[in-house]
This record gives structure tokens, sequence and C-alpha cells, in this order.
């Protein structure tokens, strides 16, 4: 394999004082702010997870005037420097985003299906009163494959988030923001970027639309099985569950409203839920070598979700988890206060369906692309809180879009989009 290190171009006092003053304005009177989203293949509107992504967005359109014609003289140079093919531009896409005291965004890429990204920048400005530290923007290393593929690899470049500069960079990069600390006397300060991309006119790739019982099947069909069973079920290391365990007994008469969790269509019921922060980073290394040993290959962090809170009457349909990135993971029990047991239903590598349930302290290991997995008996008490913790291998690649048209040249009809579950295969 090939070590790729992504090129990116920093350049400092990007605008002058009087367009600095006027984008800081705009910011400190902004009452559009929202909690910020992170946009998955699977989920293309964007989903809530403060466990991987805290922060707040607006739209920078107000902005435009100030950016986009300084922006689209530097393309070319910005372009040649980064090694970016040329690319006919079809636009700039412009996101104010305010990052307070711990905000963050774990690593992830900028390539979104629907939205053809080309180049990312981001531009930093904030106000002279207030001082910070963190907020680094972390660029990752990788490999490339014999076919061409790129591995994120743990080395990785920072670039300073210095007030009025702006960074470009390849949206393929692996990539993360480092977790901001306000160091200002007084009432916390707000350090603000504008992160933005510039898209090709080509159009979209589309993801297909399947049914869940389609995505059940084709993962189930075409996604190999890496384990015996598929899962297996395990105590959770004794220093990891007391430290999780103090941070849900100290959370959960907090605990509020899962974000996103009415859109999810495998939830019957609307869970309550404990951000993890900057916790799931710390987490995800904690058991990653056991996840490693299971699998029985290296595996790459994809995301370690927040407490999960059900109440009385919660169910969870069967589903496969995301196929990009949630291959190997595990369901980390913490407590409960349940009348019965409430089992975790789990289909293994032969078809054969397993209840399986957790004690405080146990958690489960399972192949989250593959297996299909429910809770299909309402939950019966009060509470029931688990973390969902996820891997994928170092070469992984996968999609919906692949598995598609495999099933398309096996002659799956009824697994293509559009087509009749009801159908045999």
């Amino acid at each position: 394999m090939t070590h790729v290190r992504p090129s990116f171009v920093q350049l400092e006092n990007f605008l002058d004082n009087d367009s600095h003053q006027r984008m800081l304005d705009f910011a400190l009177d902004c009452s559009e702010f929202r909690a910020a989203e992170i946009t998955r293949n699977d989920a293309p509107h964007g989903t809530i997870d403060p466990s991987a992504r805290r922060g707040q967005v607006a739209s920078a359109e107000p902005l435009r005037d100030i950016l986009e014609a300084p922006l689209r003289a530097l393309l070319p140079h910005i372009r040649l420097e980064i090694g970016v093919p040329r690319f006919e531009l079809g636009g700039i896409e412009l996101w104010l985003s305010a990052h307070r005291d711990g905000d963050f965004f774990m690593e992830h890429q900028d390539l979104i299906h629907n939205r053809p990204r080309r180049l990312t920048f981001t531009y930093y400005f904030e106000d002279p009163a207030t001082k910070f530290d963190g907020g680094e923007l972390r660029l990752y290393d990788h490999e490339r494959t014999a076919d061409d593929r790129l591995i994120r690899v743990d080395t990785f470049q920072d670039v300073e988030p210095i007030d009025n500069s702006i960074a470009f960079f390849p949206p393929w990069a692996y990539h993360e923001v480092r977790p901001v600390r306000n160091r200002s006397e007084g009432e916390p300060g707000v350090r603000y970027a504008i992160t933005g991309f510039f898209l090709d006119v080509t159009p979209p790739v589309v993801q297909p639309n399947l049914r869940p019982e389609q995505q059940n099947e084709l993962a189930t069909r075409y996604i190999p099985s890496f384990t015996p069973r598929g899962f297996e079920a395990a105590p959770v290391p004794t220093s990891t569950y007391l430290r999780l365990r103090e941070f849900v007994d100290q959370g959960i008469m907090s605990a509020g409203p899962e974000p996103g969790a009415g859109d999810d269509p495998f939830l019957v019921g609307h869970p309550d839920f404990i951000p993890l922060g900057p916790l799931a980073e710390d987490v995800l290394a904690e058991l990653k070598p056991m996840h490693e040993r299971w699998a029985g290959f290296p595996l790459v962090p994809s995301a370690a979700y927040g407490v999960r809170v059900y109440r009385d009457g919660h169910r969870l349909l069967p589903h496969v988890d995301r196929i990009e990135t949630h291959v190997i993971s595990s369901v980390v029990h913490l407590m409960h206060d349940t009348d019965t047991p409430w089992h975790l239903r789990i289909v293994d590598v032969d078809g054969d369906s397993h209840d399986v349930a957790l004690e405080e302290g146990e958690m489960v290991f399972y192949e989250s692309a593959r297996s299909v997995h429910s809770r299909p008996e309402p939950m019966v008490g009060r509470s029931y809180c688990s973390i969902f913790v996820h891997y994928r291998p170092v070469d992984w690649n996968m999609s919906w879009a692949m598995l598609v048209a495999q099933a398309e040249a096996d002659g799956h009809d009824h697994l293509l989009p559009g087509g009749s579950v009801s159908a045999q295969p």
C-alpha cells in the first residue's frame, strides 16, 4: 500500500478588517442557530447525534457577498496546489457554525452522495475578547490499496484555527474537529467558522430507496459474516463499566428526548438520551481491542452512540445497522429498572433467532451490518439504559447501491427498489 498524506492550504488574514467585522457582527446577532447534524448516506436529510458532533449551525447565505468573489478567485490556484482534478464549478455551499466550550466533531469525511463536493474549506473567526484552546482541524493520513481504495491510518496533521484564516483540504480526507476549550474569564465565548464546499455540476449519485425488509435481506444475503455465530455476550471491562455507570447515574435525571428518534423507522416509542460527548472517544479506544479480538482483524472506530434510555412500552423493529460504517458492534448495557427481562433478538449466521437478556455490566458483540436484530416485545418497566459502540474493518467499502447491483445481477428482482417484498428469492 502507498502512504497518502492529504494536502492542505491555510491562508492567514483572509479578509480585510471591515469584512471580518461584518462576519463577526452577523454571527453575534444570528438567531437561526440549531443543533448540528450529521449527514449520512442512509439518512440524507441528516440526523442529530451529540455523541459524534456537538455544536450549532446556521445558513451562511447572508455572508455570500463577502466570501464568494475571493473564493472563486482562489479556486484555480488552491485546486492545483492540493491536487484536485479540474471540475466545472456548480456552486459554493456555505454553513456558519458556532462552537462553545467542549464542542467537537468526530472523525468523518465530507463526501455526501447527493452533494458533489470537490473541495472543502473552513474560515475561522472569533471575537478578539474571547480566548480559546483546542478546536484544531485534524487531518488523518491514509493508505492507498492495490485496488485504489483509501484507508484512514492513525497519523495526522493538525491545522490551528487561527482567527481570520481559511484552510482548504480535499473532502475525501478523514478529519475531525478537536474539542474546543474556552479560556475566557467571565461570560463564556463562542468560536465561529464558515465551513463550505466547492460543488461540481456533475449530477449526484442517488442511493436506492429500499424498504426495511429489502435492506435486511440484502444485508443477510450479500454482506459476509466474520464470526462463527454473528454474536456473543461478554462482561464489560470493570473500569469501563464503572466509569459509564457513574456517568449515567449523574445524568439519568436530566435525560431528555433523543434527537431525531421520531424519524427512526425502527423505533416504536421516543427514548430519552444522554450524550456521551468527548467520553465517546475514550469508550471507542478502551473497547476497540475487545472488538478486534472477537472479529479477528483490525478495526477503525465509527461511533459510540450516547446513552439511550428506553421507557415503558418501547420496542425496536427488525433491522440492520449502517452498512457503510457499523459493521462490528456491541450493545453495552449499563442499568435497567424493568419488571421483566427485555430481550434483544439477534438472527445468527444460519438464520436462527436468539433472545439475549443482558445483565447490568454485560455487553453483546454482534455483526450489526448483516445480523438482523430487534426488541420485538414491549419493554415493561421504567427505564433500560445502553450505549451502542460501532467499528468497521480498515479496508471496508460497502453501500446499498453495491448490494442492489449484485441483487440485480443475480436476478433477485424483489430486492430492487420498487420490487415486491412478497416475492420469493
